[in-house]
């Protein structure tokens, strides 16, 4: 996304969810963030959702309630459910790193 215009977060079940309404490829959209704390691979994932105007997308955001953000995260995790079995079942037992959180990257360079 170029350029976010609104955004909110909700803590939902101890999983941040973020809506954020701006333009991706020339096109109003509102995007749905939504973290991954506990998978082995992934530490978040997104879904797009296509809106009429960059107002409508605002106008979403700015209304959007937990509820709102709960069926969002429900969505997402329907649409994206097979592919993130098939990560964590790829990654499961492995040696590979746990992946930080966005919070902590830089907390050493700080």
């Amino acid at each position: 996304m170029s350029k976010i215009h609104a955004s909110k977060v909700f803590i939902l079940d101890n999983r941040r969810v973020t809506l954020a309404a701006g333009f991706k490829h020339k096109t109003p959209v509102v995007v749905l963030g939504l973290e991954l704390p506990d998978h082995p691979a992934l530490r978040d994932i997104s879904i797009d959702y296509t809106m009429l105007s960059l107002d409508r997308a605002i106008t979403f955001v700015d209304q959007a309630t937990a509820e709102t953000a709960r069926r969002g995260m429900q969505d997402c995790e329907a649409k994206f459910a097979g592919v993130l079995a098939h990560l964590a079942t790829a990654f499961a037992g492995s040696n590979h790193p746990k992946i930080p959180s966005r919070s902590k990257l830089f907390k050493d360079h700080e």
